[in-house]
């Protein structure tokens, strides 16, 4: 059994396996019992490998990461891992999972949990928020936008939420609803209008928010007002120069990026009150001589700023 990858412990332990395109099947998988100290498994493209492996995997009492990737297992060879006891970060990446397998590792303790692929159903993505130990959940899922999903608050650990492949409407924003703790939070926003901003507000904790794509007027940056643990925020082409006068005072913000905005630069003078703004990131934007003044002004009483201006 070669693998693509490995690692061992000083005492010569194996503590990591990765294997890929198709080197191994469930035959090879029965000498996993022969590495105790196994505490990472990466498979890769492996057509052979099936449910039946999961049961060996299962048994590996030190394992605390495993990655499926591309592999033909179903929800029925997913729930036999409630067995792994020391189970505490599982990726499943263009499996044959639906999602349904998920509930019987509710009792597990998992912290991470990354999900992708078309064929996670309605009905298996409710199994989620069983999972009440999770820290971290990505979930890529093309097929199911957010709207469809059960409410997310259940899961009162999550502290790192990754739906960067996922549509989120304003509808769909509204599955956050309660998730006061979230502090990272990464997703497309190309959806999201004034409406769904409310529900950005509402996400008290959160640290770095890029809205370079949301269809966003002026005054919903009002909305950011209870932000106080903002530190980056990123904001797009919607918001005209005047515009970046309607941002609250954030006083935890750090880096401001303007991203390909109508941006002249003669409204950067309101954030002279950002106390612990360290970095104005614009991009694509057209600084006028009065922006340029304002500019100099800003930068000789607050000399800490950094300004990086990158133009068409």
């Amino acid at each position: 059994m070669a693998a693509n990858d490995l690692a061992r412990d000083s005492d010569g332990g194996v503590t990591f396996l990765s294997f890929a395109m198709g080197k191994i099947g469930d035959a090879d998988l029965e000498q996993l019992d022969r590495h105790p100290t196994l505490t990472r498994l990466r498979i890769q493209e492996c057509p052979r490998v099936t449910d039946a492996s999961l049961d060996r995997i299962a048994k590996l009492e030190a394992l605390e990461q495993l990655e499926l990737i591309r592999v033909p297992v179903s929800d029925s060879g997913i729930a036999r891992l409630e067995s792994a006891k020391a189970l505490r970060r599982l990726a499943l990446h263009h499996t044959s999972v639906t999602g349904a397998g998920l509930a019987p590792l509710a009792k597990l303790g998992l912290t991470d949990l990354q999900i992708s692929g078309t064929g996670i159903s309605r009905e298996g993505l409710a199994c989620v928020p069983t999972l009440t130990t999770l820290e971290s959940l990505g979930l890529h899922l093309t097929s199911l936008p957010a709207e469809q999903w059960p409410p997310l608050a259940p899961l009162g650990r999550l502290r790192r939420l990754d739906l960067l492949t996922t549509r989120v409407s304003d509808a769909g924003i509204r599955v956050l609803d309660g998730m006061v703790d979230l502090s990272d939070l990464v997703f497309t926003t190309e959806a999201i209008t004034d409406a769904g901003m409310e529900a950005i507000g509402a996400l008290r904790s959160i640290r770095t928010l890029n809205l370079v794509d949301a269809r966003i007027t002026p005054s919903a940056l009002r909305r950011l007002k209870d932000l106080s643990k903002l530190e980056v925020l990123e904001l797009g082409p919607t918001i005209p120069d005047e515009g970046l006068r309607e941002l609250p005072l954030l006083e935890n913000l750090r880096e401001l990026r303007l991203n390909a905005t109508l941006m002249t630069g003669s409204s950067l003078d309101h954030l002279k009150t950002f106390k612990n703004l360290a970095v104005i990131d614009i991009r694509s934007a057209r600084l006028s001589p009065t922006g340029k003044q304002v500019i100099a002004d800003l930068t000789a009483s607050r000399p800490e700023i950094r300004m990086v201006y990158i133009s068409n």
